[in-house]
């Protein structure tokens, strides 16, 4: 499971250090796509971002900011962006109010249009291109990691075939995160055969990508095992790992040691007619 939340999170930084938006004329660089901080208060933190123009068109950009966080500052600015030329906008965060804690959100609003050279009008406005890039910050030492799970699910159908029973097991669940900070949750569902007290690992179930929930935001999950099983008593296993964003810029692991586990185990039957029973869950 971490190896796949470290690909996941270097597919994820990768992809934002170079944003390409093409259409059949224009096309910009942008670096960083997402800006992610760890601050203290009244301490300023600064940073800039790249525009590039990769076309050979002239481009006309404004930059601004998406929203009224006071503690973003970034002037707007408007102008023509030669082919193959770039330009640095720099912006500043500083947050100076006591009473907020965790996680807030702000955000970069980027318009792309194709311009006039000679007269530094825009044209062609049906080209027009708008992005918004988000900024995060966490406030240090305030960081909350935690869930509630609203809804769990488990469900099996299975149908005989021959000597075995085919079919699937299905887990439906939905975390809300109720801390203020967000965090990745990743999910995987084990089958265990039981037998004269024994587990027999049958198989499993993870789900393809790490899921990232917001603050106050929840996320539907779904785990489903198909295979073939003989009749008997069987065991579940549900994992969900919630772990912090590595992503982030951190000088310790205290972020680390908040990481918490869902963890359920529930052991259900299957007659030789195929009928599904949970007998006992933990």
């Amino acid at each position: 499971m971490k190896k796949l939340k470290y690909f996941i999170l270097f597919v994820w930084i990768i992809g934002g250090l170079i944003f390409l938006i093409t259409d059949s004329t224009t096309a910009m660089n942008i670096i960083p796509m997402r800006v992610y901080e760890k601050v203290k208060l009244n301490k300023k933190v600064t940073g800039e971002y790249l525009v590039g123009n990769s076309q050979k068109v002239p481009v006309q950009i404004t930059i601004r900011k998406s929203d009224q966080a006071d503690w973003f500052n970034l002037k707007e600015q408007k102008f023509i962006l030669e082919p193959g030329m770039t330009k640095k906008i720099p912006y500043s965060i500083l947050l100076k109010d006591k009473k907020k804690k965790g996680e807030y959100r702000s955000g970069t609003f980027i318009n792309q249009i194709p311009a006039s050279k000679k007269k530094g009008l825009a044209t062609g406005a049906s080209l027009q291109t708008r992005i918004t890039l988000p900024v995060y910050i966490f406030i240090e030492g305030t960081e909350v990691i935690d869930y509630k799970v609203k809804k769990f699910d488990l469900k099996g159908s299975f149908q005989r075939d021959k000597k075995l029973l085919k079919g699937q097991i299905k887990v439906d669940l939905n975390f809300l995160n109720s801390g203020n900070i967000h965090f990745f949750s990743e999910s995987k569902l084990s089958v265990y055969k039981l037998d004269n007290n024994q587990k027999n690992f049958v198989g499993e179930q993870a789900v393809e990508k790490a899921v990232v929930v917001f603050p106050e935001k929840d996320k539907d999950i779904s785990l489903t095992y198909n295979g073939s099983l003989e009749p008997g008593i069987y065991l579940a296993r549900i994992f969900t790992y919630f772990s912090f964003d590595e992503a982030i810029k951190i000088d310790n692991d205290d972020l680390l040691k908040k990481e918490k586990v869902f963890k359920r185990e529930i052991e259900f039957t299957i007659e030789k007619d195929g009928k599904f029973s949970i007998i006992k869950q933990e």
